[in-house]
């Protein structure tokens, strides 16, 4: 006869280093400049930064808060909730932060493309986390995704469903004090950078440091371009050359929906117009049939 496993003391993870260094969590839909963003605040000295990209951050928080709300996973838990949520905690600063520095940073910086349940999560595993949040136009996300490899299997409806995300993030970080939401337009701008680092670093309680605001002069990083044997192309193919300095029209970016059919643009439409208004992005193809 079988009889139900007794269950294990209520044990608390092995400590680490960072157990008490407050949590930087980096977000935003690929193409919306989370990888520049990135390269630029892990300049700051006082940041312990893992330089990479991945959602192995969103994976845990996603099996952990479905072991926490779903009935028969709650139930089958082997401890109690807080040393459950503590073990989880301590996976992703051992997982993540493997070879702690010997000086102890100000703050963690790690990226993962949150939603609304995970960022919740975070906030129970991490309670003094905050989180920079980048949104980028979804006309040019969408356009930069269909071109880009990785991604570019997939159709418009698909693209413009993982972009409104952005603004499931955006409502729900709206009134906390944890949350700060920064737009990539404001780096098209000559002070641009400048302004995108006096919004973060005082949000973070670090100190101004030219560094980061100097590494969005002249970077351009995983290129896409609408002419697939063109320099940019083979630059993007190319690690070695990925910080040769680009030039690309911006407008040519911006203009990759005229390409279009309108089964996508009622894709489009359907699925983003709310988030389209809610940061003030135009959908150009209803603007100019307005006009």
């Amino acid at each position: 006869m079988l009889h139900a496993l007794a269950p294990h003391p209520s044990t608390h993870p092995p400590t680490h280093p960072y157990d008490r260094v407050p949590l930087t969590i980096l977000s935003g839909v690929g193409r919306s400049g989370t990888t520049i963003l990135r390269q630029a605040l892990s300049k700051h000295p006082d940041l312990d930064s893992t330089n990479l990209e991945n959602n192995i951050i969103l994976d845990l928080l996603e099996a952990a808060s479905r072991n926490r709300t779903i009935p028969s996973r709650f139930h089958a838990l082997r401890v109690p909730e807080a040393v459950y949520e503590a073990h989880f905690a301590a996976l992703m600063l051992r997982l993540l932060w493997p070879c702690p520095r010997a000086r102890t940073p100000e703050r963690l910086l790690a990226y993962t493309n949150l939603n609304p349940q995970a960022a919740d999560q975070l906030l129970r595993l991490f309670p003094s986390a905050r989180i920079i949040y980048i949104v980028r136009n979804g006309i040019e996300v969408v356009g930069s995704r269909l071109r880009f490899a990785p991604f570019s299997s997939r159709d418009v409806g698909s693209h413009a469903q993982t972009w409104r995300t952005a603004h499931d993030m955006a409502r729900w970080g709206e009134h906390r004090p944890e949350f700060l939401l920064v737009r990539h337009e404001w780096l098209l701008t000559p002070d641009g950078p400048e302004r995108m680092m006096r919004a973060i670093l005082p949000f973070l309680g670090l100190t101004h440091h030219h560094p980061c605001t100097d590494h969005f002069r002249n970077e351009l990083v995983h290129p896409t371009s609408d002419r697939p044997d063109s320099i940019l192309e083979a630059k993007a193919r190319t690690p070695a050359s990925q910080n040769t300095p680009i030039n690309l029209s911006l407008s040519d970016r911006a203009e990759r929906w005229k390409d279009w059919n309108p089964v996508d643009r009622l894709a489009f439409d359907q699925t983003c117009a709310e988030a389209m208004a809610y940061f003030g992005y135009a959908v150009p193809w209803n603007t100019t049939a307005a006009a």
